[in-house]
């Protein structure tokens, strides 16, 4: 009878750690799958927002519409991933930014210095560069448009998106 009921309680021990098991590697798999969906969704949201960024951008800086532009970049700041955003030419100088403190400056004083060295392939090709860092904690966007009707007056948006 002994036997029957240690058999028995060591059994259930077992069915009972198996069930634990599983939730745990089920919730693990889901979180990571979470975690997967919100990057993907950062990364379609990074893309769509500088692609209409720089459409928007180089239609209002043609109309010489500044105001309208710091207005755009004040929207883009709105979102809670968005840490950084600046509007620059190809020399750097800051024309529009989401913090106003680096408008006028150059990109290398700010702290999007380290994404610098992505933006002139990005200017040479005029496509847009989305990239994370090697800790997938921040995305980088650069969007290139033309300021002006000369195909020379090449111009960026940069938004760093923190994904913590």
């Amino acid at each position: 009878m002994k036997v029957s009921h240690s058999i028995q309680s060591r059994i259930t021990l077992i069915v009972l750690l198996f069930g634990l098991l599983m939730i745990v590697l089920n919730h693990w798999r889901n979180q990571k799958w979470l975690a997967e969906r919100r990057l993907n969704r950062l990364e379609q949201e990074a893309a769509d927002t500088g692609s209409r960024l720089s459409g928007l951008l180089q239609h209002l800086s043609r109309k010489q519409q500044e105001r309208a532009a710091e207005l755009e970049m004040a929207y883009v700041s709105l979102s809670a991933d968005v840490e950084l955003g600046v509007v620059c030419d190809w020399t750097g100088a800051i024309s529009c930014a989401t913090q106003l403190q680096w408008r006028g400056m150059r990109v290398l004083e700010t702290p999007l210095a380290s994404e610098w060295r992505h933006v002139m392939p990005a200017l040479e090709r005029m496509d847009a560069f989305i990239s994370w860092d090697d800790e997938k904690a921040h995305l980088i966007v650069i969007a290139p448009f033309y300021e002006g009707y000369d195909t020379t007056s090449k111009a960026a948006v940069l938004i760093r998106y923190n994904s913590t």
